[in-house]
């Protein structure tokens, strides 16, 4: 099933996987600050294809570390896993586990769009439509057109509970960076309810214009300061 929302709200800009701005194997590595000091790395890559509920989807990895300067002040050990569905890019499974300073979480989910579920060890959420998750928006993000004046909205699954996303598209500007300057969009995405990220926090990420949509910037302000990510290296398997 097509993910609905996507479709109504979204210019789609390229409509074939293999028109995708990234691909197996792509790496892209960051810098790290908390509160403007440097204290670790991040990086984001497409690590295979796998097989998830008999369909094809990407294996997305997220990693965020501090290093032993920075464990001093906010230790983060962010390890998360997501499975993006090939064509469309919403979500079959996540695996979190996120060390943030004294906040500690595990989880692993599993949506069977057949039976329209959420699988969450032993308990189950209905949902009404493809789900996705916040850290998928770094790679379907870069598959659209992100208009100012154009409404986006979808859905999303937190602490066993499906919540609704809108976005804010904002004025480009030019992000400089470790890899140079690049002409960005900034997007916004937020719960109208609450926080989109655990411990009260928030996302923002500049896009770089050009055809790779490259995520230059990502800033997720957490409840205790703000995590800075700037691109610094690209690489391809």
């Amino acid at each position: 099933m097509r993910l609905i929302l996507l479709s109504l709200f979204f210019g789609v800009l390229s409509l074939n996987a293999q028109d995708y701005p990234f691909k197996v194997g792509e790496k892209l590595d960051y810098t790290a600050e908390f509160n403007n000091v440097p204290i670790g790395y991040a990086s984001l890559s497409v690590d295979s294809m796998q097989i998830i509920n008999n369909q094809k989807t990407y294996r997305i990895e997220f990693l965020a570390r501090t290093g032993n300067f920075g464990d001093m002040f906010y230790k983060i050990r962010d390890h998360i896993n997501v499975w993006l569905d090939k064509k469309d890019l919403f979500t079959h499974k996540i695996k979190k586990n996120i060390r943030e300073g004294s906040y500690r979480k595990k989880i692993e989910t599993i949506f069977d769009y057949e039976k329209m579920i959420a699988i969450n060890g032993k308990d189950t959420t209905v949902i009404l439509q493809n789900i996705v998750d916040p850290y998928s928006l770094f790679y379907l993000l870069r598959t659209v057109s992100l208009d100012e004046d154009s409404p986006m909205i979808f859905s999303t699954y937190e602490n066993k509970k499906v919540k609704e996303i809108k976005f804010k598209v904002g004025t480009k500007a030019v992000i400089n960076s470790p890899l140079g300057s690049f002409t960005c969009i900034p997007v916004k995405p937020f719960n109208v309810d609450r926080s989109l990220f655990k411990n009260q926090g928030s996302m923002k990420i500049w896009f770089s214009e050009d055809k790779r949509r490259l995520p230059v910037k990502i800033q997720i302000k957490l409840k205790f300061g703000s995590l800075t990510l700037l691109l610094k290296k690209i690489s391809y398997e």
